[in-house]
């Protein structure tokens, strides 16, 4: 039998096998294996960081014009993840409207090029959805290969969002420094000054203050601050809040009332309650003492801060300028396109949601914000888009909601389902008086939610185990059991 020689450390020479060749060939594979994996989970969480990034950043057109390369980074990474280990990606259902949607406004678009001689410029409208759909790809390998690190960027999350409401709670103070990131984040309004004859109508709400954290408007920094109380509130489903974590909640609940985005208090009043039920229901003892403190808190702040609060507090619906300007502006440009184009509208368009400056006025569009999210997706793409976006939210929040009541499936997913069903409820509140669906950067971490609401291999045998007395046949070590070792 033909034998290999190979030198020790000594400079003897030792005898090597057939078998202990081989051997060695596929350590050696194994090894390299190890460190691609490695290299593509590091560039997976790079990817996601980049999200995490771009959301406190000031929105400029450099960065919306960067878009597509950020989605470019994006795809290439899914894609060489999924070629280089197998990961089997499901799409759930919110994913494939998601694509049905956008593939619709697309159709739209093109028949509006056609047939009204509308610019095609293949704007960011036409494919911010698809960075939903890759960012949803990103999380859900990791969540299948390297699920311990769903802990790691849940926990960068919180983080990011709450740096956000820092800011924020500063700016509710006048802190001078927090009050000029505020200029640079919103040059349109000062928060300070808000509801002070904007439009030349009466003025309301002197001496409030409308924090808007690092989200540039006020409805993003609610977005972030019930975010931020949905990470922690969710720990309640494994264990009983310690303390800090329990004020953490409360502060994250409290700069959204400062942020003063009237229509998201519809959020805020249903995840106090919940959260207050959740408090006493896993703690008797200390929850109902957290409620009091609560309670007392929330009291001394419209007493002592209600003047700044002023913005929130003396709303008069009939009164309201700024519902009168969507009103009267804002939603007759939809009113109009849906006249003449009720089934697939004028297509994506910039000029009605990012780029209203750079409106050159025509019979369609009038350089002004929507300002609500249905009517903008009719304005789009007629009756069919928005039939085709409700099942998104309507399915996100029912399958969150099955995750979250199902004690076999692990806490990690029941804790990603709760944030993830929460997240959909705010963008479906959002888009009552805004453009909810429209954050860039905002919809891809709530796709990466999804994502990592998605089961591994290990957490389907235990529920398929818990639930039937069933386990799937042991699958065969390859790269996914490989990578799956990242010491």
């Amino acid at each position: 039998m033909a034998q290999a020689r190979r030198t020790d450390r000594l400079g003897g020479s030792i005898l090597q096998t057939p078998d202990q060749i081989r051997h060695r060939m596929a350590e050696g594979r194994r090894l390299a294996l190890l460190q691609g994996t490695r290299g593509l989970l590091y560039w997976n969480l790079i990817t996601i960081g980049l999200i995490f990034a771009l959301l406190l950043l000031p929105g400029s057109d450099v960065i919306a014009g960067n878009l597509k390369y950020v989605m470019f980074n994006a795809v290439l990474c899914s894609a060489v993840t999924w070629w280089r280990l197998g990961v089997p990606i499901r799409f759930i259902w919110p994913i494939r409207f998601v694509i049905l949607v956008q593939v619709w406004l697309t159709l739209c678009s093109y028949l509006a090029s056609m047939q009204l001689a509308r610019t095609n410029d293949f704007e960011t409208s036409n494919y911010f959805l698809i960075a939903t759909i890759i960012y949803f790809v990103n999380t859900a390998t990791i969540s299948h290969v390297w699920h311990e690190y769903r802990k790691w960027i849940l926990n960068a999350l919180l983080l990011t969002v709450g740096i956000s409401c820092a800011i924020g709670f500063l700016q509710f103070l006048k802190v001078p420094p927090a009050l000029a990131i505020a200029r640079i984040y919103n040059s349109n309004t000062e928060i300070t000054a808000w509801g002070a004859d904007q439009f030349g109508m009466v003025a309301y709400g002197a001496g409030s203050v409308r924090a808007v954290g690092l989200g540039a408007w006020p409805e993003w920094l609610a977005f972030h601050g019930l975010l931020g109380w949905g990470i922690i509130a969710s720990r309640l489903y494994r264990r009983p809040l310690a303390a800090w974590e329990v004020a953490l909640a409360s502060f994250f609940l409290l700069v959204t009332l400062m942020a003063q985005s009237r229509i998201m208090y519809i959020s805020v009043a249903v995840c106090t309650l919940v959260f207050l039920y959740l408090l006493v229901k896993r703690d008797r003892k200390n929850g109902k003492r957290y409620l009091v403190a609560f309670v007392g808190v929330l009291i001394l702040l419209v007493a002592v801060a209600g003047e700044r609060l002023g913005y929130a507090l003396q709303t008069n619906v009939k009164k309201d300028n700024a519902l009168q300007y969507r009103q009267d502006i804002g939603w007759q440009q939809i009113y109009s396109i849906m006249d003449e184009r009720p089934w697939t509208g004028i297509g994506p368009d910039d000029r009605l949601v990012w780029n209203v400056r750079r409106t050159v006025p025509d019979r369609y569009t009038q350089g002004a914000f929507v300002d609500n999210g249905f009517l903008l997706l009719l304005g789009w793409g007629g009756l069919p888009a928005l039939a085709l976006f409700l099942p998104i939210i309507l399915l996100g929040l029912g399958s969150a909601l099955l995750i979250v009541r199902d004690r076999n499936i692990s806490f990690e997913r029941r804790q990603m389902a709760f944030i993830g069903g929460l997240s959909m409820g705010l963008v479906l509140n959002n888009m009552m008086l805004n453009n909810g669906f429209t954050n860039l950067w905002m919809n891809c971490i709530i796709a990466a939610i999804g994502g990592m609401a998605t089961p591994n291999s290990d957490e389907v045998n235990q529920e398929l185990q818990a639930r039937y007395h069933i386990r799937r046949r042991r699958q065969s070590q390859d790269a996914i059991s490989y990578a799956a070792t990242t010491e």
